[in-house]
């Protein structure tokens, strides 16, 4: 059961945001239609919020076993993803380029990392509620950062300027949390990944093995995903820039059968 939730997980995590690429004539629609554009925005929106509010409800209350309402350190839940669900609410309902060149890694990889790293393998059941509430919150905030970045809610670019406005504030956040840490004796941010990896160690180690060795490996292959995966529309133009590439993959396709074909 364990394993096929967590395979489900996964399957989902990427099958969802596949269709921005499969069917992008869909989406355009839903881009260039104002009404079917503020409708959708605001779904995604209320669906991160929904999954943020489960979250707390859960974690403070409907699961309390250690009396974590007690305690204000639990009010302040600081993991990347939580961050990322206050960050992709606030760009669904006021799209800007300065927050999503900011926030867009942290959007992607906080996500990624707790789909395939889940910090209590137990809960990844088909009949555990925490299972849905992570997995859909996750995939959704995923989800709805390339869902913006895709279809050019904002003019953000693979390029210098968005590479050192996105490690100036992933630097801060990830700094941020780990002297929250250290002041007040809590593990959020790092522990869940590094203690797959290290086994138990003191905070400070986790931290430093995951800026030392996940970072850098997880940030490589999210600029290389920004760089190939790039914007299908245009703000300023209002119009289709680049091919999908799943068109690109289907026009090679093409050509390369009609090669065959005049050849025999």
């Amino acid at each position: 059961m364990e394993t096929a939730a967590y395979i489900f997980a996964i399957f989902g995590l990427f099958l969802l945001p596949l269709t921005l690429y499969i069917f992008p004539n869909f989406y355009l629609k839903i881009r260039e239609n104002k009404k079917y554009d503020l409708s959708f925005r605001y779904f995604l929106f209320f669906l991160v919020l929904i999954t943020e509010i489960w979250f707390y409800l859960n974690h403070l209350y409907l699961d309390d076993k250690q009396h974590a309402w007690q305690h204000w350190q639990n009010y302040f839940w600081l993991e990347f993803c939580n961050f990322s669900a206050v960050t992709i609410m606030i760009l669904l309902i006021k799209p800007n380029k300065l927050f999503m060149d900011c926030t867009l890694p942290l959007g992607l990889i906080g996500p990624c990392a707790t789909v395939f790293f889940p910090a209590n393998l137990s809960n990844m059941s088909f009949t555990n509620y925490w299972y849905w509430q992570d997995m859909f919150g996750h995939i959704t905030i995923f989800f709805s950062y390339l869902f913006l970045y895709t279809y050019g809610y904002t003019k953000t670019r693979f390029d210098k300027t968005f590479i050192q406005r996105s490690i100036v504030y992933t630097t801060i956040i990830g700094l941020g949390i780990e002297v929250y840490n250290l002041g007040f004796g809590t593990s959020f941010g790092y522990k869940a990944v590094a203690e797959i990896f290290i086994g138990q160690q003191k905070e400070i180690y986790y931290f430093l093995f995951v800026i030392s060795w996940i970072w850098p490996l997880l940030f490589t292959i999210y600029y290389l995903i920004v760089w190939y995966f790039k914007p299908i529309y245009s703000l300023e133009l209002k119009q289709k820039i680049n091919d999908s590439w799943f068109e690109k993959i289907s026009k090679k396709i093409v050509r390369q059968s009609r090669k065959i074909k005049q050849k025999q």
